[in-house]
């Protein structure tokens, strides 16, 4: 195997800072970086010098991508959004109803076109939908005994595997 070489960049961001509720998140494939701004999603392609807004994606928070980094998936006040990387208009996926907790929930879009999310809200467990549209289901119920929420999943390199952090009302995070 060939060692992989260094790479180095900055993202320039300018006047706001980037808010708490859209920590850059680099695609798959590691061409581009989403990251929410003034409320707004804002993509960086990395053979590009500067980012670009994404329009129509007024209170964006969590971003996350899609297995082939085409789309991302996000998450507003009241639903789930997915956007392509060309600038497409968005489209809702699905409303939702459960409570987010501060800065810790997100989401993972699976090869098999399921959207898993961990709202990380006390006493939440963890739900999913189909990317292509339709109502929130129960994923994984929480025990109650050893589990008070899930936060900041991330997709094993099957595509379908989740690994997260859970929070343990008795001992905190593992």
């Amino acid at each position: 195997n060939e060692p992989v070489p260094l790479l180095r960049f900055t993202l320039p961001i300018t006047g706001e800072s980037l808010e708490r509720t859209g920590l850059p998140a680099i695609s798959p494939d590691g061409r581009h970086i989403v990251f929410v701004k003034s409320g707004q999603l804002w993509i960086r392609s990395l053979d590009a010098l500067e980012p670009r807004q994404l329009g129509g994606t007024a209170g964006a928070q969590f971003p996350f991508w899609s297995p082939d980094s085409r789309q991302m998936a996000y998450l507003t006040a009241t639903a789930l959004w997915r956007v392509g990387v060309d600038g497409s208009q968005p489209i809702q996926v699905a409303p939702y109803r459960f409570s987010k907790g501060g800065r810790t929930p997100g989401g993972v879009w699976r090869s098999d076109d399921v959207i898993v999310f961990a709202p990380s809200a006390t006493g939440s467990g963890i739900f999913s939908v189909p990317a292509q549209g339709g109502e929130f289901t129960e994923f994984y119920k929480r025990d109650p005994a050893e589990e008070g929420d899930f936060h900041r999943p991330s997709l094993l390199p099957d595509g379908r595997s989740l690994l997260l952090v859970v929070d343990h009302p008795a001992r905190g995070a593992d």
